[in-house]
């Protein structure tokens, strides 16, 4: 198909998609902003490459340059919000145009149903090759639960701030026991997408803060209020998971984009200059791949993470403390 044609099928695509978005928010009453709108944009750069001649991710970052142009309506043109909106959705559709490419093959196979018995050694590899930024997210974490669980024996204005940031724990319960699995899935993907994954390129700085405000929060809030640890745990066992591996994609993404705007400053001009950018992104490839894969899987231990808080968390807290939360 023609690069023309592949990009007015994706716009097509993304626009019917957002049209579906829009009546589910009204149906459900639930705001479907962030993440789920670059899914779609991800998707559409997927669409372009994927059917286009010759398979050429510029083709995905044309579709994403025209889209965010489209979206520019909505704004200022000479305002940030748009010049932020067109680095993120042609990065997006890039990076949605990179899986096109190069996973063709690998999507045939695992249709084709080859992989029976690969998924072990799948995720064995996955976990060795990134290793590192695993264990540094897990550390981050650990040690931010701690400054969080001392912080109040050392420092009265640290105790005071937390608790006025936290809040009465109660109150915080009940507005907890309000909400549905979607409008929480909806939330802190949002919160996993942006602060934890894909602002990560600038050198994984939001997703260490993140991460540590995760780790001091819950550090703080276990030893100010014990009580919590039952109406927490329940869903805190995937949630905290999926929070230190999303940061982890996070610092791959980032170690990733160091890498290619490095080999780029040390591109020649005596070669061409769109072999030698495609021999970069080729080969750091996986690596970028890994990031995405590791965020796939924080992706769903969120799911499991929102079933659990909105139907399970509060009556699990309730049945053990004795307490009775609902009725506040």
């Amino acid at each position: 198909m023609r690069p023309i044609l592949s990009i007015f099928l994706s716009l097509i695509t993304t626009i019917l998609l957002f049209i579906g978005i829009g009546y589910l928010s009204q149906l459900l009453d639930v705001s479907f902003e962030g993440f789920p709108f670059f899914v779609v944009i991800f998707l559409g750069g997927v669409i372009v490459t994927w059917f286009s001649t010759g398979n050429k991710i510029r083709y995905s970052i044309y579709y994403g340059v025209i889209f965010a142009v489209v979206n520019g309506f909505f704004y200022n043109f000479l305002s940030l919000s748009f010049f932020i909106s067109l680095i993120l959705i042609s990065i997006i559709a890039g990076m949605g145009g990179s899986i096109a490419k190069n996973e063709k093959n690998t999507l045939k196979n695992l249709f084709n149903n080859k992989f029976r018995g690969k998924y072990k050694s799948f995720f064995i590899n996955l976990y060795k090759r990134n290793k590192k930024v695993l264990i540094a997210s897990l550390i981050i974490f650990f040690v931010f639960v701690l400054i969080g669980g001392v912080g109040p024996y050392v420092s009265n204005p640290f105790d005071s701030l937390m608790t006025d940031l936290i809040g009465n724990y109660l109150s915080i319960l009940e507005r907890l026991a309000k909400l549905t699995t979607l409008s929480l899935f909806v939330n802190n993907s949002n919160n996993a997408f942006f602060d934890e994954y894909i602002y990560g390129i600038f050198f994984g700085i939001t997703s260490a803060i993140d991460l540590a405000f995760l780790g001091i929060i819950n550090g703080f809030t276990f030893v100010k209020y014990p009580i919590m640890i039952f109406y927490i745990l329940p869903h805190a066992i995937f949630e905290v998971p999926s929070a230190i591996i999303a940061v982890a994609a996070g610092f791959k993404l980032s170690i990733t984009t160091l890498n290619i705007i490095w080999d780029g400053l040390h591109i020649k001009r005596d070669n061409p200059i769109s072999e030698q950018v495609n021999g970069i992104l080729s080969a750091h490839y996986l690596k970028f791949r890994d990031s995405l894969t590791l965020f796939i899987i924080a992706i769903i231990l969120l799911v499991i993470a929102a079933i659990i808080e909105a139907n399970f968390s509060i009556e699990i807290g309730n049945y053990i403390t004795g307490q009775n939360i609902h009725a506040l």
